[in-house]
């Protein structure tokens, strides 16, 4: 198979003025400004949520799964905001909406959404790990960028299905990395694809920079940190995951995006080879939050 340029040289006109975009819920951006005011009434991110009961089901069955393991069972939505606190609800309502905004049965034959989503909350449990560990102060949550980082993937499989498969079957039949087959075909990747809608949701701008920049952190000056945690934590959830392997040319452990984190905690050394290995258990505890999710 031999493509010398692009499928259709306006794709990105094309993506740009689609009106049939996937939304999330009014609600997500209001409990976002809630829970990002430090000020934030407990009682109005209650008020708020309880107006979606499907969203509300998902928080209440999160919080009793497995994944967090309270002794005793929650059964009130403010008493899993109180328990949780609020960054972690909106995590959770992140997850959600997104998962809401791309119906399982509307994707592509050749996507499949299960292995999509777990690569997805391994890689927001990788980076966020990261920061924890590391005791970074950042602009933006990780782990929400860890989550929607491939977010232009599912977009393509739920809007452009004749063009992903293309990508897809290019990718296969040349044995490259599905972001090269985009470029060459679409002229722009998943990544920058997935920015783009980043910016239509009214994202935060260090989230969209997380999504765009996932892998080119090097191209990133506003937050650099924050996508490099998205970057590494993508690589690692590739590592010890088994939904997608790192086609990525230079070793995870000598990723240059490891320098740009040490410049943010110098003169302290950085245990790169033991922070990958201790991810290892927030890459596995990562797949009990998406079963739950993904259940009907």
């Amino acid at each position: 198979m031999s493509i010398s340029s692009p499928v259709d040289a306006g794709f990105q006109v094309r993506l740009e003025e689609t009106q049939d975009l996937p939304v999330l819920p009014q609600l997500y951006a209001q409990a976002l400004r809630i829970a990002s005011d430090p000020e934030g009434d407990i009682q109005r991110l209650q008020e708020i949520l309880q107006h979606d009961p499907s969203l509300t089901a998902h928080i209440l069955k999160i919080a009793n799964s497995a994944y967090y393991g309270f002794p005793n069972r929650i059964e009130s939505l403010r008493t899993a905001i109180v328990m949780l606190g609020t960054l972690e609800i909106i995590r959770l309502l992140t997850a959600a909406s997104a998962l809401a905004a791309f119906p399982r049965q509307q994707l592509s034959a050749d996507f499949d959404p299960i292995q999509f989503w777990y690569q997805s909350a391994a890689c927001g449990e990788a980076a966020a790990f990261l920061r924890r560990k590391l005791n970074l102060q950042l602009s933006g949550d990780v782990y929400t960028g860890g989550l929607l980082h491939d977010i232009g993937k599912i977009l393509l499989a739920a809007r452009f299905q004749v063009e992903y498969d293309l990508c897809l079957r290019y990718a296969r039949q040349q044995d490259i990395p599905l972001h090269i087959a985009e470029q060459r075909i679409l002229g722009i990747d998943h990544a920058s694809i997935g920015g783009l809608l980043a910016l239509r949701w009214d994202l935060p701008v260090a989230l969209v920079a997380m999504i765009t920049h996932h892998m080119t952190p090097e191209k990133e000056s506003y937050y650099p940190v924050e996508v490099s945690l998205v970057h590494l934590g993508n690589r690692i959830a590739k590592r010890f995951g088994e939904t997608e392997s790192d086609s990525h040319p230079i070793p995870l452990e000598e990723d240059p995006a490891w320098k740009v984190i040490a410049g943010q905690r110098w003169p302290d050394a950085i245990d790169v080879p033991g922070l990958i290995e201790a991810s290892k258990v927030e890459v596995e505890r990562s797949a009990e939050m998406m079963k739950s999710l993904l259940s009907d």
